[in-house]
């Protein structure tokens, strides 16, 4: 039982560097490394052999895994990150939302009241009239009538103030 408990003690006390032996096929170095583990945030190089991290931590203890044919990728002072699978994407609205109107209210946008509505849609109307010709809509993304000062859609007469190319004064 003792045994077991100053194991568990050094292994905890020990860098995040992985006790595997052998020659890394790349080592990412000269930068900072976020590791995603809260007892050990950050690293200096990481070594990388058959596609799995071999060794991370201090740049001295992750280069004993380097050998002849090892790959040597310097980081120039940037940040290394985990990568990111987003397994839920929107990638169709995230391409309608760059073509579009931004309606979010703030602090993201500026629709926080009808008014602001419609300056946003005939301002991105007034420059965009290829989208707004092509497909005969004027398009936005993010709208949210619940947090509208009015608290209350739009009217088909405030929409018509844009839609239609009155000229009426927008507030």
């Amino acid at each position: 039982m003792k045994f077991n408990r100053l194991f568990i003690l050094l292994f905890a006390l020990c860098s995040v560097t992985a006790y595997a032996g052998g020659q890394a096929d790349i080592i990412y170095h000269g930068g900072t490394v976020l590791t995603m583990n809260d007892a050990q945030p950050r690293a200096w190089a990481v070594a990388v052999a058959n596609g799995k991290v071999l060794a991370v931590g201090e740049s001295a203890d992750v280069m004993k895994h380097k050998g002849k044919g090892t790959q040597l990728i310097d980081l120039k002072s940037r940040t290394m990150i985990p990568g990111f699978v987003d397994a839920h994407g929107h990638v169709l609205m995230i391409g309608l939302q760059a073509l579009s109107a931004n309606m979010l209210p703030a602090p993201d946008g500026e629709v926080n009241d009808i008014a602001a509505l419609q300056h946003v849609l005939k301002k991105w109307a007034d420059d965009n009239p290829e989208i707004v010709t092509k497909v005969n809509l004027i398009i936005g993304f993010g709208y949210d009538d619940a947090q509208l000062k009015e608290q209350r859609h739009p009217t088909a007469e405030e929409l018509d103030v844009i839609s239609k190319g009155q000229r009426r004064k927008l507030s």
